[in-house]
């Protein structure tokens, strides 16, 4: 009996000095596309980040930019409405207006009542073009 509770031990503390196993490729590429899908939809929160994608949302005519835009823009609003909307207040309200209707009037992937239902819900909502 104490041989083999002396076993289990032994087992148990050295399976615990063995170092955690490291990150398989798929797992590390997993956090990598996490993380920059974060960092995507909290591009409102900085000023200078979302001025460039405002400004090359209005400027691109790259059919192939624009959606790619768009997909930031409406995952933006869908995940973090209040972020947007603030970071709109910003932009000015001919920008705004213009970014409201080149992708939340005609939005690319997701229907236009899901997008102005989440940027309703921003606290800040009644002060922006949005509102409107």
């Amino acid at each position: 009996m104490f041989l083999r509770g002396l076993v289990l031990s032994t087992v148990f503390i050295f399976s615990f000095q063995h170092p955690a196993q490291a990150f398989t490729l798929t797992e590390h590429q997993t956090l990598l596309l996490q993380k920059q899908y974060l960092n995507q939809i909290n591009q409102c929160a900085v000023p200078a980040s979302f001025s460039r994608l405002v400004n090359n949302a209005l400027r691109t005519s790259n059919p192939e930019q624009k959606a790619q835009i768009a997909m930031t823009i409406e995952e933006m609003i869908l995940q973090n409405p209040a972020c947007f909307v603030e970071a709109s207040l910003k932009i000015g309200k001919s920008r705004c207006e213009m970014l409201e209707s080149m992708f939340i009037q005609e939005p690319h992937f997701n229907p236009r009542e899901n997008l102005k239902q989440s940027l309703s819900s921003a606290r800040l909502y009644a002060q922006s073009c949005f509102a409107s």
